[in-house]
């Protein structure tokens, strides 16, 4: 899915730049056109999006319900369908993290570095914080010694499951308590009726 908006974002770049090409008089581009086009492709990329929100919101639902089946077949020690989860988890959360990367924090470093240095400080603040909650459980999806889940680890694996979730859960709800309401903010509809 990243891969298309990717491939996206790069077929409205092309078609920009060959509109800019074909509005320009001289064959060399001017300076006001390349930065009309750096612009053009900055909206592109940093456009806010009304469903963006609800999306990222039912992300979260699918994230842990899928953290707490994994939990509960490691509780069971059904092994063999808690790999499976594990795989289905690491997946839905590395797309959601994606996507919150492309979508949401460019969009509000961008809003930021129109705002104070207060703000722009703020949204660097809190984004480094989130990454590094996801750096910890990237580390422990691929690095934990208890993974693949063996009937000789379960029990050390349930209590770093455990500790993991304890941070996925802390940064579901700082962002949905703090850098949710900046985004959905940042965007003032006006009441023309």
């Amino acid at each position: 899915m990243p891969s298309l908006k990717v491939f996206s974002h790069k077929k409205k770049t092309k078609e920009l730049a060959k509109e800019s090409a074909n509005n320009t008089v001289s064959s060399k581009p001017s300076i006001s056109n390349s930065n009309n086009l750096k612009n053009d492709i900055n909206s592109i990329l940093h456009t806010y999006d009304v469903s963006l929100i609800g999306a990222l919101e039912n992300d979260h639902i699918q994230i842990m319900a899928l953290y707490r089946k994994a939990l509960k077949q490691a509780r069971e020690k059904d092994i063999v369908s808690l790999q499976l989860t594990l795989v289905e988890f690491a997946t839905e959360f590395t797309n959601h993290i994606q996507i919150e990367d492309e979508r949401l924090y460019s969009y509000l470093k961008m809003m930021a570095s129109s705002k104070s240095s207060t703000e722009q400080k703020v949204v660097a603040k809190f984004s480094s914080e989130m990454k590094n909650i996801s750096i910890s459980i990237f580390s422990f999806l691929s690095q934990s010694p208890c993974i693949p889940v063996t009937e000789d680890n379960i029990e050390f694996f349930l209590e770093e499951f455990k500790q993991m979730g304890a941070l996925l859960e802390e940064r579901i709800e700082r962002e949905e308590k703090i850098l949710y309401p900046i985004y959905k903010s940042s965007r003032k509809v006006v009441d023309i009726s």
